[in-house]
């Protein structure tokens, strides 16, 4: 870990952070695309369009990080939840099925309809704001850019932690392809069982004509369950995944460009919900015959966990340039259905479940949402330059549950029935939000340049419910909120020369109030406000790059949920505080070889009010963990390792044969809590993955053989927690695959 630490603080940071998309949704796919240049003396520059206008990497004052295509593969990162190998800084766990990124110390617990990720994650421009949706994986990934810290601004709403971008290969005017076929084996050691993957993804582009062109994406993916049934000894898991993106790209004039995109995914997953109870705490120890799973990757259920998932939608991108600036039109629809299974006990306890004190879930989250967004960056006018636009966002989430539901045969417990069950929900939270923003840039001298800007937004919430308990039907409850904001940011740059700036930035960030989806006779929780303070360095040369930054965070009226089995209770945890620093950067060491490194560290990350704060903890009870109520002050926040740091070295060898490529990533992360109770936690660790590829002279083939999770360390990655039982998910086991890719 020290040599992991070391390396990563001493390299010369990043060239290759930038983002495309990083300040805003609706740039054009021309001007989205990152591009390098060299410049008089030969240094490689990568241009940004982070505030909405191309510029320079080190000229934007904003902490930004990015992985191309090429990169993620070889760090081994094929979904969004592998991200924090390769970006410190960042942490992806969740609550099961539900994704809960975190940047910096922001994140959330909850996950009912509407409730919104402080991370926002956008696909190709589209707002993606259901949870259970969040998880993609990423075949035919352009880039992944990640920009750190408030952007309540330009970027969108409810991004106080930041945002993720992802987006995917642009439609080409020249023929073009590729496609993979891919296997991976799980050997099936520390516990875990051994099982195979195999998948396959194609890319197909071209032109239709001179103002046409189109491309096709494809992906499936499916591993046969590494985990073992401690109930039947078998394995478990099936995962089965698969991807369609459709583009066409309109060109009727040199100053107009449409994009149009249509995309379908589909997941069927047993491993996301299916986990342990950390430490044997869970209400089925109570009881006679009970089996209860305690070695990673093993698992015991008398109620399967499932999790079916499926999106559809698209985007219509409009560019139009005019002498006076570009305006810019996106208009986005996607539909996320969903239906998921969960065992809240993790054990095989069918006493435990017959009596109602270990609980058995059956709940859907569905949502629907239609964005619009306009705005205008103007040419320069003098010194002066300015973004203005709109954002509207209108959403319709619903939440259908059951509890203990056993009306129908549970061939795991035959014997298990009940007229219907104990509880239910069928939630509807509607979202209307309209916001206006503004930017202005002020150059004063050649090095020296100002920027303010502010948006103005108003969100309603809208939540109905019906609820049945305890053979009593509820009166339908109702709660009607509205949310004002004002969030204004400033920034200040000053080029100390050609390639290397210092910058301070305040800004802040919004998320919208958050309404209950379990009984809203607990009103809404009020929005969180985040106060942010950056001062950062930025430097590029022909050796490499580096940047720094080091930040400050005043964050008011955290939402947080806890969660009591049948029920969730959402309230606002008063306070918290923090600051720390990032440290990214790439160091040439020769024409063939390359060190890529980043860390971040988060000295204090911390509750400073949090009173009244519900505690689910030992002694255990026939119904699960006792419930207390306890002030938590200076706890540190949930998801939160005070360090994390990566370190990849790229390392390229030219014969006559070929070329090759060796590339090696290690990631360190310290430990981090996931509750109010400290109880559940994911220790420090340590993990390594790497890839070896050849390109054949004179071929388009290319040959991988690579390894993930070569230390075979078991990772804590989520937690069910509820009063039953602190049900924990691993990361996968070691997988050692290969993949053989034919490109044109």
């Amino acid at each position: 870990m020290q040599k992991i630490k070391g390396s990563a603080l001493l390299l010369l940071g990043a060239a290759l952070v930038a983002n495309a998309h990083a300040a805003d949704s609706t740039l054009s796919s021309a001007d989205g695309a990152n591009t390098v240049r060299s410049n008089d003396e030969g240094i490689q520059e990568i241009l940004v369009t982070a505030q909405k206008r191309k510029e320079r990497l080190q000229d934007v004052p904003l902490s930004i990080a990015t992985q191309d295509a090429a990169q993620l593969e070889s760090a081994g990162i094929v979904t969004t939840g592998d991200l924090p190998k390769v970006i410190p800084g960042l942490t992806f766990t969740g609550a099961g099925a539900w994704s809960h990124p975190n940047l910096r110390g922001v994140a959330t617990t909850i996950t009912g309809p509407g409730s919104d990720n402080p991370v926002a994650i956008y696909v190709d421009g589209m707002y993606m704001g259901n949870q259970v949706a969040s998880l993609f994986d990423l075949p035919d990934i352009e880039r992944v850019d990640v920009l750190k810290g408030p952007q309540g601004t330009l970027f969108g709403r409810n991004a106080t932690g930041g945002a993720i971008t992802i987006n995917t290969r642009e439609p080409s005017h020249t023929l073009t392809g590729s496609f993979s076929a891919i296997g991976g084996y799980f050997d099936g050691s520390g516990g875990s069982h051994s099982a195979n993957e195999l998948g396959a993804k194609g890319y197909l582009s071209g032109p239709i004509n001179d103002q046409l062109a189109a491309s096709v994406a494809v992906y499936y993916n499916r591993n046969t369950g590494y985990l073992v049934n401690d109930l039947s000894h078998d394995s478990f898991g099936d995962v089965s995944s698969r991807v369609v993106r459709a583009k066409l790209l309109y060109t009727p004039t040199d100053d107009i460009q449409l994009t149009f995109i249509g995309f379908y995914s589909k997941r069927s997953d047993e491993v996301t919900q299916a986990g342990l109870p950390y430490g044997g705490l869970t209400a089925a120890a109570a009881y006679p015959g009970s089996i209860i799973p305690t070695q990673p990757w093993h698992v015991a259920f008398d109620w399967k966990p499932d999790v079916k998932a499926a999106t559809a939608g698209g985007l219509v991108r409009a560019d139009i340039d005019f002498a006076a600036g570009k305006l810019t039109s996106l208009t986005s629809y996607y539909n996320s259905t969903n239906r998921m299974t969960v065992d809240v006990d993790g054990a095989y306890a069918p006493d435990c479940l017959k009596l109602g004190a270990c609980v058995a879930f059956d709940v859907s989250q569905p949502e629907y949402a239609i964005a619009q967004e306009i705005d205008f960056v103007s040419a320069p006018i003098g010194k002066f330059s300015y973004v203005v636009g709109t954002n509207l966002y209108w959403s319709n989430g619903t939440e259908p549950e059951k509890v203990n539901d056993f009306s129908h045969f549970n061939p795991l417990v035959p014997d298990l029935s009940n007229s219907g069950p104990v509880f239910a929900a069928d939630v509807l939270t509607k979202t209307r939000a309209i916001a206006l923003f503004s930017e202005v840039n002020y150059q004063f001298t050649d090095r020296f340049v100002a920027i303010a800007g502010a948006r103005v937004s108003y969100e309603k919430k809208m939540g109905y419910g019906a609820y049945t308990c305890c053979d009593e039907n509820r009166l339908p409850q109702f709660v009607d909120k509205g949310y004002t904001d004002f969030s204004p940011r400033v920034s200040l740059r000053y080029s100390t020369s050609n390639t290397s700036n210092v910058y301070f930035t305040f800004s802040e960030g919004f998320k919208s109030g958050v309404v209950p989806y379990s009984d809203f006779a607990h009103g809404a929780a009020d929005p969180e406000k985040i106060y942010a303070y950056e001062v950062g360095f930025k430097t590029a040369t022909h050796l490499g790059s580096l940047n720094a930054a080091a930040f400050f965070y005043d964050y008011k009226d955290l939402q947080v949920v806890s969660f009591t089995g049948i029920s969730a209770i959402i309230t606002n945890a008063a306070q918290a505080r923090i600051y720390g620093l990032d440290l990214d950067g790439t160091a040439n060491v020769t024409d063939h070889f390359t060190l890529r490194g980043a860390v971040s560290y988060l000295p204090e990350a911390k509750f400073t009010q949090y009173p009244g704060a519900i505690v689910f903890a030992p002694p255990l009870t026939p119904f699960g963990l006792s419930s207390y109520t306890r002030d938590i002050a200076g706890t540190r926040l949930f998801f939160t390792p005070k360090l994390t740091a990566s370190v990849t070295a790229d390392y390229e060898v030219p014969t006559s044969a070929g070329d090759f490529d060796l590339s090696v990533t290690g990631y360190h992360s310290g430990e981090f809590f996931y509750n109010t109770s400290s109880i559940p936690r994911t220790d420090a660790y340590t993990s390594v993955s790497s890839q070896l590829s050849f390109a054949p002279s004179g071929s388009r083939l290319k040959y991988a053989i690579w390894g993930r999770n070569l230390t075979n360390r078991a990772v804590v990655k989520s937690i069910i927690d509820a009063q039953t039982a602190p049900v924990v998910q691993f990361d996968a086991p070691r997988e050692i695959g290969a993949t053989v890719t034919y490109s044109f």
